[in-house]
């Protein structure tokens, strides 16, 4: 007869959400890829600065904070829509 190891369902919980955290720690070089392509970098940065080193910054200067992080969100898109205008007009061109 063989002997299985019983184990509690905590331990199974916890292995379980370490397995899961170790797969979302593979991803992260994959996000970080993903926002320098879409030019997001820069928002997502900033946000995660303000969230995490300055906090208290951050809630006292809450509409400037949020200010700060929709015009470069903004500059994002104007930038998308200036990159699309030019690959239209090189395209036209050719």
């Amino acid at each position: 007869m063989r002997y299985v190891r019983w184990r509690a369902p905590e331990v199974e919980a916890v292995d379980t959400i370490m397995l899961g955290g170790f797969g979302l720690l593979l991803l992260i070089p994959q996000l970080i890829l993903l926002l320098i392509k879409t030019r997001f970098i820069i928002p997502m940065a900033y946000a995660a600065i303000v969230v995490f080193r300055f906090p208290e910054w951050s809630e006292a200067h809450k509409t400037l904070a949020d200010t700060i992080f929709f015009i470069l969100v903004g500059l994002v898109i104007v930038s998308w829509i200036v990159t699309l205008i030019r690959a239209i007009k090189r395209r036209l061109d050719n």
